[in-house]
């Protein structure tokens, strides 16, 4: 049996600056697959799960260190 791997990267974004009409930042969860994930993580899943297999590590070092990042992502949004 061979089990294939994919990624499924959930991301809570962060509008710093509201409109002026919102007192509080804007949040949005954001969920990410496959190659724009491995995009974002910087390897592919197959060497993620390599690199720590054994390790006991609950999240890889190549996620963890994506916390507190900024990226400017330009999103739309159907009418559907």
């Amino acid at each position: 049996m061979h089990i294939l791997c994919r990624y499924r990267l959930s991301i809570i974004a962060t509008d710093p600056i509201p409109p002026a009409e919102q007192q509080s930042e804007r949040t949005l969860q954001l969920v990410f697959f496959g190659s724009i994930a491995e995009e974002i993580i910087g390897c592919p899943v197959d060497a993620l799960i390599a690199a720590n297999k054994g390790m006991g590590v609950f999240l890889p070092t190549k996620i963890t260190a994506l916390y507190g990042r900024h990226y400017d992502l330009r999103i739309s949004v159907s009418s559907m």
